[in-house]
């Protein structure tokens, strides 16, 4: 009997020996193709061990293999979908003596996974795979929902869908992922999303929880840090949830707690929301890799609500956000439908502007370079940058601008009060929606400083890939002398009653280019200015204007003592001109250095371009009403292209001019400049102007000018006829302003000396009819000498020839002839 018994024992021992050494006796590599053809099977895609298998009873039961590989599907941008350095399986062998499963340890070394959605929409982790020899597919396949014949008797369910009573508890003690990476692509929208440095624990009590799981890992090139906590799911159907994020480079720490429910149902979430943090300029970098951030995001912030949350939707009420001493409250809601619609409501009881901008630019660190996806053949780009394509020339072009036209949304946020330059606006509103792919704005108002309202209403959209803003504005001020002393506008001594009232409405187009106003209704005082203008947004400052100014009166603005005087400012003496021997080449030169220095002030014309078109119907300066003012040219390229300046009523006179100003940057020169003017009696002119005539102006009558001007603007090519007290007068030549020189040809007729003589304020009566005034002549000098040279024609009867000097260089006025002269009777 001892035999037996010791036989039987020996057996026990023997099997059990087997059992726990056998399995590390076995070269379990030689297994692979199997195994290999098994995953085929079960996933459709290939498994590849390149390392060693060993399984292992003792001291525990082991399974590790190294060097793992799965395949990725067709046409996906890595190889591999996922690929592990090593794979390690425990399983505690006491509870497995009670019927009980405990995985102490699962844990993945180095894995490198690759999910990706295709262009086509296909998702490489989809492992769906029909099996056309079963009847089941073939029947699915036929029929996709799975109907049968009408009278076909149903089939009752497999018995191993509903698990047995007594099925064994699993435990996971611990889940580890050592230094793991993942990488999200999206072909569809462009997008890769890329998590490295994933080190993570996991552990269950069983596979109804309680579940808790903590680790790091880095993302966009930030570190995080979580833990998450899921309770026992208590009745199938409720179970409390926590999840805790923090961002290590700035202590930014983020809180979400509560319980899910009817998770049988309609799954929904009901709990809180909280986040804090020492710096929000770090939480923008890392959540949309943000560029130069303004110093008031360097500031502690906070956000709190309460949450409402399933799959048909969110809501957040009692929301809070805190950034610096600063408080919004409001609420979110978003309903996700076939289109989604988003509200956000905010209000902000106090912002100090003041204190923001005086702020330091904001510092935040600098994320850490996650080098590029493996197997992927391509650098995984930075998600902070907006996605660009080449165009011909290789340099990076911007995405196209575009609203979503599947997404609604609406904004309402207000500000009751905001210091800004140490005064108070009020009331700031901003009501908002999108919808169709446009942005709505119904309102933006507020109230500024001085009893000042402020509206802009109108619609923001795409238009060939850029921003465009239609709408319109309206500006109201009560105390205009006190909105720009707020903006810093140093005004000049304007008398107190000016400057007081403004109105401003108008339309307003704005695109990145450019902003057009049109239908522009501006009043300042008592005046009205209408018409449009278009600014240039980018590059060389550039504009147009087409407006109409009713009417201002200049002296209502003008400091008493700046008042023009009604006293001729004496010309300045002519510096001495030195030796009369000098070389003309080297007054030339110096001459116009001289030019280009006076000249300089025309540069300031190089610095933008323009198109302007003005009409001033009424200007009132220095008491005298001025009519129709008109300008219109154009600044471009280095040259003022005048097209009309015209006065159509200054004291009796008009004037006009047209021509072309060019080379702005030097010497400015004339080209083809025209002008005319005149009037029928210039007594209110020359006193407007100060001047004293030698002779009455109203003795001169009808006055009319007219000329061209052509060569550089100091030394012009003139050629001009005057008409005056009924004579002609005409010259053509070289009228030099730097210095004061003229070098031209004169003529002057009249058919009548006498009266000629008496518009003079000569009163010389002939006794007989002496006839007119018939001269020519050459005349050069300067302001102090004047020389006539080859002097012809007739004055009354007589002849004459010859030349004479006139001499303004002494006190008293001197001249000498030489002429030659028919009989005088």
């Amino acid at each position: 009997m001892k035999k037996v018994l010791f036989g039987i024992v020996g057996l026990v021992l023997l099997l059990a020996a087997a059992v726990l050494v056998g399995p590390g006796l076995i070269d379990w590599n030689a297994y692979k193709a199997e195994i290999a053809a098994q995953a085929k099977a079960a996933t459709g895609r290939d498994l590849t061990i390149d390392g060693d298998i060993r399984i292992t009873v003792l001291p525990a039961p082991a399974l590790v293999a190294s060097d793992v590989g799965f395949a990725n599907i067709e046409s996906a941008s890595a190889p591999e979908m996922i690929r592990l350095k090593s794979l390690e399986i425990r399983i505690a062998p006491g509870p497995l003596l009670g019927g009980q499963i405990e995985v102490e340890t699962i844990r993945l070394v180095e894995p490198k996974i690759e999910l990706e959605v295709l262009a086509d929409g296909r998702r490489n982790w989809d492992f769906t795979i029909r099996d056309e020899a079963s009847p089941a597919a073939a029947a699915t396949a036929t029929d996709p929902a799975g109907a049968k014949p009408a009278g076909t008797p149903a089939t009752p369910a497999p018995e191993q869908e509903t698990a047995p009573a007594s099925a064994p508890s699993v435990r996971l003690d611990s889940f580890v992922i050592v230094n793991g990476s993942l990488v999200y692509r999206d072909a569809k929208g462009g997008t890769v999303e890329r998590i490295d440095g994933i080190n993570a624990e996991i552990a269950a009590a069983s596979l109804s929880g309680p579940f808790d799981s903590a680790g790091r890992l880095v993302a966009r090139g930030y570190p995080l840090t979580y833990e998450v906590s899921i309770g026992q799911i208590i009745h199938g159907r409720t179970v409390p949830f926590s999840l805790n994020l923090g961002l290590a480079t700035d202590e930014t720490k983020a809180q979400v707690a509560g319980t899910l429910v009817s998770l049988t149902e309609v799954p929904k979430f009901k709990g809180t929301v909280k986040a804090e943090g020492k710096q929000l300029a770090a939480f923008a970098r890392a959540a949309a890799g943000a560029g130069p951030l303004p110093g008031f995001l360097a500031q502690p912030f906070s956000v709190e609500g309460a949450v409402v949350a399933s799959a048909a939707g969110a809501e957040v009420k009692d929301l809070v956000i805190g950034l610096g001493d600063v408080k919004a409250t409001g609420s979110v809601s978003a309903k996700l439908d076939k289109t989604p619609d988003i509200t956000v409501q905010l209000g902000i009881n106090r912002i100090d502007l003041d204190k923001w901008l005086a702020m330091p630019p904001a510092r935040a660190p600098a994320p850490k370079s996650t080098g590029s996806a493996k197997g992927s053949g391509k650098t995984t780009p930075s998600p902070a940058k907006t996605k660009t394509k080449t165009g011909d020339g290789g340099a990076a072009q911007p995405a196209p601008f575009a609203l979503p036209a599947d997404i609604n949304a609406s904004l309402k946020l207000a500000a009751e009060v905001v210091t800004y330059r140490g005064e108070v606006i009020r009331q700031a509103r901003l009501n908002a929606e999108l919808a169709g792919g446009e942005v709505t704005i119904s309102q933006l108002s507020t109230q500024l400083p001085g009893g000042s309202d402020v509206a802009v209403f109108g619609v923001i959209a795409a238009d060939k890939g850029q921003p465009r803003f239609d709408g319109e504005a309206e500006i109201s001020v009560s105390n205009l002398r006190a909105i720009l002393g707020w903006l810093g506008t140093d005004l000049p001594r304007i008398p107190s009653g000016r400057l007081r009232r403004l109105t401003l409405a108008g339309k307003i187009t704005a695109t990145p280019e450019q902003l057009q106003a049109t239908d522009l209704d501006l009043q300042v005082d008592s005046s009205r200015l209408t018409g449009g203008l278009t600014v240039a947004l980018q590059g060389r400052p550039s504009f147009g204007a087409d407006v109409v100014l009713d009417r201002i009166n200049l002296d209502a603005y003008l400091p008493p003592e700046a008042a023009p005087t009604t006293e001729a400012k004496p010309a300045k003496a002519p510096a001495a001109s030195g030796d009369a021997k000098k070389s003309p080449a080297t007054k030339t030169s110096t001459a116009a250095e001289d030019a280009r220095d006076a000249m300089a002030g025309w540069r300031l014309l190089q610095a933008f371009d323009a198109n302007l078109k003005a009409h001033i119907k009424t200007l009132v300066f220095h008491q005298t009403s001025i009519k129709d003012v008109v300008f219109d040219g154009t600044l471009f390229d280095d040259k003022l292209e005048i097209r009309r300046a015209s006065i159509a009523k200054l004291a009796g006179a008009s004037a006009l001019i047209s021509g072309t100003l060019a080379g702005l940057g030097g010497i400015p020169e004339l080209k083809n400049l025209q002008f005319e003017g005149g009037g029928r009696d210039l007594t209110r002119l020359f006193a407007m102007a100060g001047i004293e005539p030698p002779v009455p102006p109203k003795n001169l009558g009808t006055v009319a000018i007219k000329g061209r001007a052509d060569g550089p603007l100091y030394k012009p090519v003139l050629d001009l006829s005057l008409r005056a007290a009924e004579a002609r007068v005409g010259l053509k030549g070289t009228v030099a302003l730097l210095p004061p020189r003229l070098d031209v040809s004169l003529t002057a007729r009249h058919k009548d000396l006498p009266r000629l003589m008496r518009a003079l304020g000569i009163d010389y009566r002939p006794a007989k009819r002496l006839g007119g005034l018939d001269i020519a002549t050459n005349l050069k000098g300067d302001p102090s000498l004047l020389f006539f040279s080859d002097l012809k024609g007739t004055v009354g009867p007589v002849t004459l020839d010859g030349k004479a000097t006139v001499g303004l260089d002494r006190p008293r006025p001197w001249f000498t002839a030489d002429l030659n002269t028919g009989d005088i009777v």
